[in-house]
């Protein structure tokens, strides 16, 4: 704590607390020591859920190589536009009453 730097009589002045006070502040301290530990173990929980789904996230990803709409969307169109730019060097138009996916709308 170090020596005392104030006066002497404010020393003397002072009142040593109630023991009543002294418990609820051991209370709350043990409270909060408690409090503290099961936030810590809660946080742990959490580290240890969110490395679980990332691993199956990983799983699923290297297992099915999912794709999202977008990327359907241009590989639709991809196909489309090598369709039409096929039939367009062969000669032969497109048959009577087909219509070519995505241009009918």
């Amino acid at each position: 704590m170090g020596p005392w730097r104030q006066p002497i009589d404010r020393l003397q002045a002072m009142l040593v607390p109630e023991t009543s006070q002294v418990d609820a502040l051991r209370v709350q301290q043990h409270d909060d020591a408690r409090a503290l530990q099961a936030r810590q173990e809660a946080l742990q929980k959490k580290i240890r859920d969110i490395q679980q789904q990332e691993q199956a996230l990983l799983q699923l990803v290297r297992h099915h190589q999912p794709v999202s709409r977008e990327d359907v969307a241009r590989a639709r169109q991809q196909r489309d536009d090598d369709w039409r730019g096929h039939q367009g060097r062969s000669g032969h138009p497109a048959r009577p009453g087909r219509c070519i996916r995505g241009t009918d709308s």
